[in-house]
């Protein structure tokens, strides 16, 4: 998806965050590096070892450049669970993993979604 984005639009400036050591299934700067993201993009790590991204307890590093963003684009539920109402302009990506979430949405389970919370109620 990455270089998709950044192939249609390469005047975009953007940078990926991932976890500082592994949660779940949380990528980190070593998954990155494995997938070659780090070729692409600067990667930095979030200064956390939780599932989703609080931003109460983020580096002042990637708070930074969370704030400086226009847009965000936040892979995983955790994500939706922990950015969701932070007045920014957060873009969803995740599959709805269990029947609450697909019941919120009203999809059939492991559905993906893009969503946003300029348009959530």
């Amino acid at each position: 998806m990455i270089e998709t984005v950044l192939t249609e639009y390469p005047h975009l400036c953007a940078e990926v965050i991932v976890r500082r050591i592994p949660v779940l299934n949380d990528a980190t700067k070593d998954d990155a590096a494995q997938v070659g993201i780090d070729k692409i993009l600067p990667v930095i790590n979030n200064g956390t070892g939780i599932a989703g991204t609080c931003l109460e307890l983020i580096s002042e590093e990637a708070l930074s450049k969370i704030n400086k963003a226009d847009v965000i684009i936040a892979k995983g539920q955790g994500n939706f669970e922990t950015m969701r109402y932070c007045v920014k302009n957060v873009y969803y990506i995740f599959m709805c993993k269990c029947q609450m979430f697909a019941d919120r949405f009203n999809v059939p389970l492991y559905s993906g979604m893009l969503v946003t919370d300029l348009r959530l109620s």
